[in-house]
């Protein structure tokens, strides 16, 4: 299990824009920010747009524009930009709510791997949940 390309970018990032908060710099272009990321710029302006969708950044046109941060640097989890790009952090598809397991059907009851994913994923996202992009946090 990884996580797709784009994610890496995206929290390089946010990274980026967190350090560049911190410093007092308002706002970056996609240029400098994919520079600054050791990402190529079409690449970064994709990522920059699904992370504008999802809320985690801003942007702003014209010569003084750019991107920034939504929230405060210590408000942006890991979790928060990992599911950004990929969705909700599901180790296995058993643990969906959707998800209908053939072995136990829908309530997963009497299922031990149902169990052990479902702690396991909890134990994971809060590890997630407890990285913020503030200070040398990350």
């Amino acid at each position: 299990m990884h996580f797709a390309l784009e994610t890496d970018y995206a929290v390089r990032m946010i990274a980026v824009l967190a350090d560049s908060t911190q410093s007092g710099t308002e706002s970056m272009g996609a240029a400098a920010l994919g520079e600054a990321a050791c990402i190529p710029k079409p690449t970064a302006l994709k990522v920059l747009r699904l992370l504008k969708d999802k809320g985690i950044i801003h942007s702003t046109v014209g010569s003084s524009g750019g991107y920034r941060l939504a929230r405060a640097p210590g408000e942006i989890t890991l979790a928060n930009v990992i599911e950004a790009l990929e969705g909700r952090i599901e180790i296995s598809r058993c643990i969906s709510d959707s998800y209908e397991c053939s072995r136990t059907g829908s309530e997963h009851e009497g299922c031990k791997f149902h169990r052990l994913f479902r702690e396991m994923n909890d134990k994971l996202r809060a590890e997630l949940d407890n990285v913020t992009f503030e200070g040398k946090n990350l």
